[in-house]
């Protein structure tokens, strides 16, 4: 057993949890609740010497620190240790492997050809595309701002925003260039994690990425602080002409619209490259104090309110619900941005929700830039109830954490991850609302957010 966990120690509302990160999340597993006993026993086991038996060790560990156990106590210790470890590894927090370390040589040379420009504004994070950027075939085209040359957008949205962003937050300016040059090795990187559809490799200046699923993606190089990104592509026309069964083939490897089919590689190329921008945008919004949340959006009393469950538990039928019942306009169908700003003497901290271009498989996809008014947990059921969530707890914290998409490739990642998501569920109010599929539960969440905005709520607004 190697000393490296893949799980990390943190405490949310006092309560001390093991969270997964990097490899432990893409291989599911999951988060794992402690009691204080148990986490004394994981801070021991991160002691554990290499080769050594973690039961044996853990046993000693107990013993020393209470003088009063005796020889004839052992055995109960160490079966008390030996559940314990079992109970870790059922969630797959055991300690990992470590990770792998790859050894070629890197190559780093190439240069852009045929380029072209695109400016793309995401609420306050502002991509300028260059390069290849043609290949994306418009992808970008509601939130493209200033272009030339023949890239990919027009000088305004294709779709009005919901409200013009404001002027006051700064910036994030992140640089993407789609290079046909050849691409980088990833020497002496360390492997971070591995995914049918990615594989994430970071040193010390940033991360590499590679897209096995891709054809026409050779590699991506993204700066740590997520300020640029240099994505090396295959021009479609190099790549080899497919037959009608191939490309149905190569749609069934598109992780983001698992059904959807491609009539050409180069079509596939467009859909892969917009995906892959997602991975330094997401870096970059990071940095900036700014993540995303896997959930649907409408806008409702001057507000985004996001609904938020699994993949198929029913936000998108929840979030319908509202726009066929009241007539809200729908925001976005799969994925949210959002930021806290800080409280100052005279106003209280706020946060903000604002649209980005990737909506999943939904079609529902608008620039905006709103006040952020709560948060919906959603849980299937035969009735309708919402529970407001105590502010700022254990449980509105972790559903926040649990349904964010933010890279928690690497330690420090995570911790922003939490860190946010207290601060969030301290600042919103958070719901957790067990629902049918009726327009009753519509109904009954609508009541539960005016309560809470008109101030008879349980836990009114102040």
């Amino acid at each position: 057993m190697s000393k490296r966990p893949q799980h990390l120690l943190r405490r949310i509302d006092g309560v001390p949890y093991l969270l997964p990160f990097g490899q432990a999340v893409v291989d599911a597993r999951r988060a794992a609740r402690l009691d204080e006993q148990g986490a004394w026993l994981w801070e021991r086991l991160a002691r554990l010497p290499e080769g050594a038996d973690p039961v044996r060790f853990l046993a000693n560990e107990v013993m020393a620190a209470h003088g009063e156990l005796t020889a004839g106590d052992r055995p109960g210790i160490e079966n008390d240790m030996r559940a314990f470890l079992g109970d870790l590894g059922s969630v797959g927090a055991l300690p990992g492997e470590g990770q792998t370390v790859i050894g070629v040589q890197p190559t780093r040379d190439g240069c852009p050809q045929r380029t072209s420009e695109a400016s793309v504004t995401a609420g306050p994070v502002h991509m300028r595309l260059t390069g290849r950027v043609d290949l994306l075939d418009g992808a970008f085209d509601a939130f493209a701002r200033q272009t030339k040359g023949n890239a990919c957008a027009t000088d305004a949205p294709a779709s009005a925003p919901v409200e013009q962003r404001r002027a006051g937050r700064a910036g994030t300016e992140l640089a993407v260039t789609l290079d046909e040059g050849p691409a980088p090795s990833a020497a002496g990187m360390r492997v971070l994690l591995q995914a049918p559809e990615i594989t994430v490799c970071a040193d010390d200046e940033g991360y590499e990425l590679f897209f096995p699923l891709a054809p026409g993606l050779r590699a991506m190089r993204v700066a740590r602080d997520g300020s640029s990104a240099v994505l090396y592509v295959t021009d479609p026309d190099d790549l080899p002409s497919l037959s009608l069964e191939a490309l149905a083939e190569l749609s069934r490897g598109a992780a983001d619209a698992p059904d959807r089919r491609f009539g050409s590689v180069r079509e596939r190329l467009a859909f892969d490259l917009f995906h892959a921008i997602r991975q330094p945008f997401l870096v970059a919004s990071q940095t900036a104090g700014l993540f995303v949340m896997h959930s649907c959006s409408f806008a409702y009393r001057g507000r985004a309110w996001l609904v938020s469950a699994p993949s198929g538990g029913g936000k998108s039928t929840h979030a319908r619900l509202w726009h066929d019942e009241f007539g809200v306009p729908l925001l976005n169908g799969d994925l949210n941005l959002l930021g806290l700003e800080d409280a100052d003497r005279d106003t209280a901290a706020s946060a903000r929700a604002y649209g980005i271009p990737w909506c999943g498989t939904s079609g529902v996809c608008r620039a905006f830039d709103l006040p952020l008014g709560g948060v919906i947990l959603l849980g299937k059921a035969t009735t309708d109830a919402a529970d407001l969530l105590p502010r700022g707890g254990e449980r509105a914290t972790l559903g926040v954490f649990n349904r964010l998409i933010s890279p928690t490739w690497r330690e420090n990642q995570l911790d922003a991850n939490l860190a946010f998501s207290r601060g969030l569920a301290g600042t919103v109010p958070v719901w957790r609302l067990d629902c049918t599929a009726r327009p009753s539960a519509a109904r009954v969440m609508r009541a539960a957010i005016d309560a809470w905005l008109d101030g008879s709520g349980d836990d009114a607004r102040g």
